[in-house]
């Protein structure tokens, strides 16, 4: 093949009317620009390539502007094909063929041109820089390739659109790509499949996802309304509450992957919300409890003292860890416990960047010695969407102080095996 051992140079985009479909809020003209800026990114030496877009005769008339996005670093966009198409023979090596009618979900444009390479049948073209000037004939041949390459199966992550009666099916082929290898055993089976329907009539409003984020953090604050009533209505309704933010939690990081707007600003505020909802559901829980009828009333007043004890030690334990990365609580107890970096590379995928907690106290409190399997039912266990669930058939089986008691040992499970750490504990022992 003329691929073989030729670095890719640049890309032609042969464009028609698909190329200003927007598929969850994002055009497709500027999805396969993006895509591309991802993959050349990703590459050891991060380099640059030129993306040339040329409209078909006969959609030219419907021709939009250029893509213009501060995440294109990877990527020098043209629409002279003449100017492209010299420079390409200048410099030879080879480009990638595509038409806008390929929607691309994270991840694909690597599928794409490594089947292209192995000779599978692909919505795509390499070829060599003298077949630029040609653009009608690559439609033409780009066109064949097409005729077979419909949507996509489960381990693909692409899919070529006939028409726009296909562009519903598109997104929900597109958010089926958006779960996380992170997700628990509820989130991938209850959770999941809520918000991505939920995420793909957000994703074609002007909504950011850390706006998103935002709005659901008024979710626990109505949930703890309820819960502080005291009546099992309140405990049950803010349950659900709770439980509604939980799942719809997922939608701004679902959006952020769909339109390529993830951000560590984001990942910091979501993870901020999120630690924000435990605490509120702890304290809340302690005044409904307190506020209760029948409750007696020379024990009442425990409650809202465990429910404050406990959200104040998870807080300061999140927040405190939350500074270093996973593989910085991993390296530090790597002193001690030589099982701990081997856990963390082989079931990385499983943990949220946020999960510093899980991973130190898995690391602190000799749960690795119960042997992999059961490390692994561990943190699937201790997973907050399990969690949530958990809380919420609590509530409604009448059990809301199970729910405070389940946080208060935790916390203090938290902080006894936080002792290990603690300086003046260690040279003391």
């Amino acid at each position: 093949m003329p691929t073989e051992g030729k670095k890719i140079w640049g890309a032609l985009i042969l464009a028609d009317e698909s190329a200003e479909w927007r598929i969850a809020g994002v055009r497709q003209i500027a999805r396969l620009v993006l895509e591309m800026n991802e993959y050349f990114g990703r590459a050891p030496e991060g380099r640059s390539i030129q993306v040339c877009i040329c409209w078909t005769c006969d959609h030219s008339s419907q021709r939009g502007p250029l893509p213009q996005n501060k995440r294109l670093t990877h990527v020098q966009l043209t629409d002279d094909l003449e100017r492209f198409s010299s420079k390409t023979r200048e410099d030879g090596g080879v480009i990638v063929v595509v038409n806008t009618r390929l929607l691309v979900g994270r991840g694909g444009f690597d599928q794409i041109l490594q089947a292209s390479v192995e000779g599978t049948e692909v919505p795509a073209l390499v070829v060599s820089a003298s077949a630029v000037p040609h653009a009608s004939a690559l439609m033409s041949s780009l066109q064949s390739r097409l005729s077979t390459a419909k949507f996509a199966g489960s381990d693909r992550k692409w899919c070529y659109l006939s028409g726009r009666e296909e562009i519903n099916r598109a997104e929900r082929v597109l958010f089926a790509g958006t779960a996380k290898s992170q997700d628990g055993v509820v989130s991938r089976f209850i959770n999941r499949p809520i918000s991505r329907s939920v995420s793909r009539l957000l994703s074609r409003l002007p909504l950011s996802p850390n706006h998103w984020t935002l709005i659901m953090a008024t979710i626990p604050v109505g949930g703890s309304i309820f819960v502080m009533q005291g009546s099992y209505s309140g405990f049950a309704l803010g349950a659900v509450l709770f439980q509604i933010h939980s799942t719809l939690d997922g939608c701004d990081g679902e959006i952020a992957r769909a339109k390529y707007l993830e951000s560590d600003l984001g990942a910091k505020l979501d993870g901020l919300c999120d630690r924000f909802s435990t605490l509120l559901y702890a304290v809340s829980l302690g005044i409904g409890l307190f506020h209760r009828p029948g409750a007696g009333s020379e024990l009442r007043w425990i409650y809202p003292w465990e429910g404050i004890v406990a959200a104040l030690l998870i807080g300061v334990s999140e927040t405190w860890l939350s500074r270093k990365s996973l593989d910085d609580v991993a390296a530090e107890s790597s002193r001690q416990d030589k099982m701990s970096p081997v856990y963390l590379e082989t079931h990385r995928s499983t943990f949220n960047p946020g999960d510093q907690l899980k991973l130190w106290l898995i690391n602190n409190s000799g749960v690795l010695f119960l042997g992999d399997r059961l490390t692994s039912l561990f943190s699937q266990l201790t997973k907050r969407d399990v969690f949530n669930f958990v809380f919420m058939l609590l509530a409604l089986m009448g059990w809301p102080q199970g729910i405070l008691h389940i946080l208060a040992v935790c916390a203090c499970a938290i902080a006894i095996v936080a002792l290990k750490d603690v300086p003046a504990f260690r040279q003391s022992n």
